[in-house]
């Protein structure tokens, strides 16, 4: 009896340490083929989503208790507009009864992962992030003469068709995602 309680123990111990955690601070890196050249862009802290180039510019993030990905103290998240449609959001804080800032975890090779349990209740998308993206969003580098004046952000994709459609932007490239330590 001793034994098979020890080896319980043993084996507990070994899953519970086994189980992947984000580092407590870490940077988020976006990758995507962007006109045939690989871009990695980091999270800068300017609250809007911006790519900057170098890891000692980008804004501090960590993974709450409550799954929530909190960069420069703020919940990340979209947050859908009037009627609850969203298709693609930047990373950049959130806040309302609306927002969708819960399901973000970190798996054992450091790749972010954002599954809301609000996904599948959007409008028009909803069933296709549960459908083609698995129930996650995925990420890409969205860069829009109209939308960002230019400047490379990093965004979600959450069932944009994407491309350059009805003039609003330019095509969303989606890549992808991992946490650098800081």
């Amino acid at each position: 009896m001793k034994f098979s309680i020890a080896t319980a123990a043993v084996a507990l111990s070994a899953a519970a340490s086994a189980a992947p955690t984000a580092p407590a601070t870490f940077a988020i890196q976006i990758t995507a083929t962007i006109a045939g050249t690989p871009t990695s862009m980091y999270l800068g802290k300017d609250g809007a989503g911006t790519g900057v180039a170098d890891l000692k510019d980008a804004e501090s993030c960590t993974i709450s208790p409550s799954a929530q990905l909190l960069c420069g103290g703020k919940a990340i998240g979209a947050a859908p507009a009037m009627g609850g449609y969203v298709d693609m959001a930047p990373l950049a804080p959130v806040s309302g009864a609306a927002a969708m800032t819960d399901g973000f975890s970190v798996d054992a090779n450091n790749v972010l992962h954002w599954k809301s349990v609000k996904f599948p209740s959007l409008p028009q998308v909803g069933k296709l992030i549960v459908e083609k993206q698995g129930g996650e969003a995925q990420w890409g580098l969205f860069k829009s003469t109209m939308l960002t004046r230019g400047a490379v952000k990093l965004y979600s994709q959450l069932g944009c068709p994407g491309g350059t459609h009805s003039g609003l932007h330019d095509e969303l490239v989606v890549g992808s995602i991992k946490v650098v330590p800081l």
